[in-house]
């Protein structure tokens, strides 16, 4: 796999990753993971591929309304869903970043050993006090090692220059893409790093 996975990084970077995961590249039992550990599950999937996209007609701010209020609405239909979370803290991160930090911070200190909690309230504080993030994605993983999302929010803080840690980032990326090597979310990392990261 070791060799396939350094190869892909040339491809990546060449813009030929769908092609390949559209001819079943990867080995049958590579694809081991389902797709709720590994991305949404297809009926969510179909529901964020429905936000509303920005156009020149909106303001931000009223694309930010609308957005908001499809993720509620879909909250409500997918309430225990962390990516739909993970949707509605990055919409939600742009305006309200205090009001989702403390929304978050009390779910998570309602039941901090829950792995998703952890993973979400972390999510909120990553570039404000990342290293607190850094926390809680870490006790996410050890709480639950295959729930896979922070995983990646690793190779992200990794990756910052504050945070480089290229070691970090390439054993993150590994344990993800080793999981799902179907998901295209872990290989978007794969275009700022160097292959001989992995």
């Amino acid at each position: 796999m070791r060799t396939q996975r350094c190869s892909l990084v040339g491809l990546l970077k060449g813009g030929l990753c769908f092609l390949l995961l559209g001819a079943n590249w990867a080995s049958g039992d590579a694809w081991a993971q389902s797709a709720d550990v590994c991305g949404p599950k297809p009926a969510v999937r179909a529901a964020l591929d429905q936000l509303p996209p920005q156009t020149p007609a909106l303001t931000d701010w009223q694309f930010h309304e609308q957005q908001i209020a499809v993720l509620q609405a879909l909250l409500r239909q997918y309430s225990d869903d962390a990516f739909i979370q993970r949707a509605y803290i990055n919409s939600m991160s742009r305006s309200d970043k205090d009001k989702v930090i403390a929304e978050y911070k009390a779910r998570y200190e309602r039941n901090p050993d829950h792995p998703q909690l952890a993973y979400l309230y972390g999510l909120t504080l990553v570039g404000r006090q990342s290293p607190e993030a850094i926390k809680l994605f870490s006790a996410a993983l050890k709480e639950d090692p295959k729930f896979l999302p922070p995983h990646l929010e690793l190779v992200t803080i990794y990756n910052s220059p504050v945070f480089l840690n290229k070691e970090q980032s390439a054993a993150h990326l590994r344990a993800f893409l080793d999981a799902c090597p179907a998901s295209l979310d872990g290989y978007v990392p794969l275009t700022r790093m160097d292959d001989k990261d992995l």
